[in-house]
């Protein structure tokens, strides 16, 4: 075997370039300062944004419910309006009286069952039905009956004090019964 003299490679020196200079820290930081700036400044008016919207959807809440409140009190009207004891009275008030003699129509012949009959109001003597007008017209009536019968009490009660207190005064002080006059001759008057 014979032996390759083996050649050793010397490295080839490069030369190094030369570092790059640091940048200047001054316009950094002014960079860095704008942009924080900016982020404050973009908080700030988000804050602002996001309070103003929920003011206004408070309102929004609020108006909702007033309206959910009233809506439901026209409900409680409509219910209350609507009523049979209600469309009585209204009927009533108009003249119309209950008929205790219903007839039917059968709609798909047009076939009336039943005698129809008119109806003058006497029918069903407890079936009456009263209007506001007229319940507070006897409600007044009632009020002023029992104005009246206080005032005949208390009248009545202050009658008996006098007339206890005189009978009280007349045993105090009794009053001699006149003697009868008599007469030349003894005949009395």
């Amino acid at each position: 075997m014979s032996a390759l003299p083996v050649i050793e490679e010397t490295p080839v020196l490069v030369s190094v370039p030369k570092p790059k200079t640091k940048a200047a820290l001054a316009p950094f930081v002014i960079v860095l300062a704008i942009l924080l700036g900016a982020g404050m400044i973009g908080q700030v008016a988000l804050a602002t944004a996001l309070q103003s919207q929920g003011s206004v959807a408070d309102d929004l809440r609020r108006q909702s419910q007033g309206l959910a409140n009233r809506l439901s009190d026209l409900q409680a009207e409509v219910a209350q309006t609507s009523s049979m004891t209600s469309l009585a009275a209204k009927a009533s008030a108009l003249g119309m009286r209950p008929n205790t003699y219903p007839v039917q129509i059968e709609l798909p012949s047009g076939r009336i069952v039943g005698k129809p009959t008119a109806v003058t109001g006497g029918e069903v003597p407890g079936d009456r039905y009263r209007t506001p007008e007229q319940l507070a017209e006897q409600r007044a009536a009632a009020d002023e009956a029992a104005r009246k019968a206080e005032e005949a009490k208390k009248a009545e009660e202050e009658a008996k004090k006098a007339a206890e207190e005189a009978k009280k005064a007349a045993a105090k002080n009794p009053t001699p019964t006149p003697k009868p006059a008599v007469q030349p001759g003894g005949a009395a008057q």
